[in-house]
């Protein structure tokens, strides 16, 4: 797994959990953090957390969720 592949994934899906992201790369998500983080600063990645749950028994557990976000600028609209 690099940043190649990463990015490959997130193009082919669009958006994904790092739960997911983390089960097809069969790593941990401390591991993919930095390189999403990476895609991120570059402004090719959006990341956003989303509750997971909305009763007040779940402590405030949330969902990581990126998202491709690169636009291809040799597409016509």
């Amino acid at each position: 797994m690099n940043l190649s592949a990463i990015k490959q994934y997130l193009k082919q899906h669009h958006r994904a959990t790092l739960t997911d992201l983390a089960n097809h790369f069969k790593t941990e998500g401390e591991t993919l953090a930095p390189m999403l983080s990476h895609w991120e600063r570059k402004g090719k990645v959006r990341h956003t957390q989303v509750s997971a749950c909305s009763k007040s028994c779940c402590q405030g557990g949330a969902l990581d969720i990126y998202e491709w976000v690169e636009s291809d600028s040799t597409s016509t609209h």
